[in-house]
């Protein structure tokens, strides 16, 4: 699977998101109105990533959450359960699941599957999965792979609010990376020999998840680079989105290296590893995603 575009929107929890949707009015393109914070976020980071080449109407829109609409949803636990009223219809509406996906798709007029996945702490690595089976299927030609969330830490100084977004197919043409590999295992050890058996050279840097441990995160970089740098590499301020944030930021040129393994675990011990290669390279048949 081959990625064109992708683009990171990281927003400070609180930030006021009224002089960014009324840059964008300005600029002929209004939001619909009384949007809650979640879908407006969906919305500008599709932007960033629509704005410079539109997709086909036919393209899908798969969004990834780990929390959704958690303003809206805290608003009306709050008219339920402390005021003992009924929820603002607004505020309600917005707490449904597909709400967000909707309003990218309505806004940007893509009819191709909209679905919302929701899948702790691997919520993006399931949601790039599930585009690329449809990709394959021929359900899309295209698709928009986001990962959206409000932030679940407030007070947290390093806590971001992150809307990223990526322009998959499984065209080469024009792309700027590949989704190399997608693997997940119960089993740390199958995972990494299931990635060592692929053809073509090994990661060159690897990204870890929030729930990894510094023990972890060093018998990874072992495994597959060497010895582990002593400034361990940190991608949990954006917490759960993690991977996604990563991912931008290597095609982005933020990161060095050519491939770079990201590696994640949930709750419950399933490893994910995604390994994303920085332009188009060759891959044999059997290990193409």
């Amino acid at each position: 699977m081959y990625i064109h575009a992708a683009k990171a929107l990281l927003v400070p929890p609180g930030e006021d998101l009224a002089a960014r949707r009324i840059h964008l009015a300005r600029r002929g393109i209004p939001l619909p109105r009384r949007l809650g914070r979640f879908g407006l976020l969906a919305l500008l980071g599709a932007h960033d990533l629509i704005a410079e080449n539109a997709p086909p109407p036919e393209t899908g829109v798969y969004m990834a959450t780990e929390s959704g609409a958690a303003s809206d949803t805290e608003a009306v636990l709050e008219q339920v359960a402390g005021l003992g009223d009924l929820p603002k219809p607004v505020h309600f509406i917005h707490t449904l699941s597909n709400t967000a996906a909707f309003y990218v798709a309505r806004q940007y007029g893509l009819a191709g599957p909209n679905q919302t996945i929701s899948s702790r702490v691997l919520s993006f690595e399931r949601t790039l999965d599930l585009a690329g089976m449809d990709l394959q299927c021929l359900r899309a030609d295209q698709a928009l792979v986001g990962a959206v969330d409000e932030t679940s830490q407030p007070d947290c100084p390093h806590a971001m609010e992150v809307s990223c977004w990526l322009r998959v197919s499984l065209s080469p043409t024009g792309a700027i990376g590949q989704v190399v590999a997608r693997l997940e295992s119960r089993d740390r050890e199958e995972a990494a020999a299931r990635m060592e058996r692929l053809s073509g050279p090994p990661p060159d840097r690897l990204s870890f998840g929030p729930l990894l441990e510094p023990r972890e995160k060093a018998w990874w970089w072992r495994r597959f680079v060497g010895s582990p740098p002593l400034d361990m590499p940190e991608d949990d301020r954006s917490g759960d989105a993690a991977t996604a944030v990563g991912v931008c930021r290597f095609l982005a040129g933020a990161h060095d290296g050519r491939r770079r393994l990201f590696v994640n675990r949930d709750f419950e011990g399933c490893t994910s590893l995604t390994l994303i290669q920085r332009g188009v390279g060759q891959i044999s048949p059997e290990d193409a995603w």
